[in-house]
């Protein structure tokens, strides 16, 4: 298995790529695919929002570039919203310290 990173953590680790004699999986594999590379387009309508915008959502310009990038295993709009939460959660954390910080004084 292989392991996509993106920024300081890892997000998720791939399974190896069936083979052609797989039969119905590798059905299954080509739609999957199919369905991730027509998701990439929706990642590249997200590129056309200002910074700002994509801030409100939790992303970074870079974070869709790494998207589009990604394995065609990989659901590229699944793994915007992984960081998105992520950056999100890593946000609350921030502001609950600097929260905790003030009232100590």
């Amino acid at each position: 298995m292989s392991q996509i990173a993106h920024g300081t953590g890892v997000l998720h680790h791939l399974p190896t790529a069936p083979t052609l004699g797989q039969g119905a999986g590798f059905w299954t594999t080509f739609k999957r695919r199919l369905a991730n590379w027509r998701r990439r387009a929706r990642v590249t309508r997200l590129e056309t929002l200002d910074d700002r915008v994509l801030e409100d959502i939790g992303l970074r310009r870079d974070d869709l570039i790494w998207a589009r990038y990604l394995p065609l295993d990989r659901d590229p709009l699944q793994a915007l919203n992984l960081v998105a939460v992520e950056r999100r959660r890593e946000q609350r954390v921030a502001m609950g310290t600097r929260l905790a910080s003030r009232i100590s004084r």
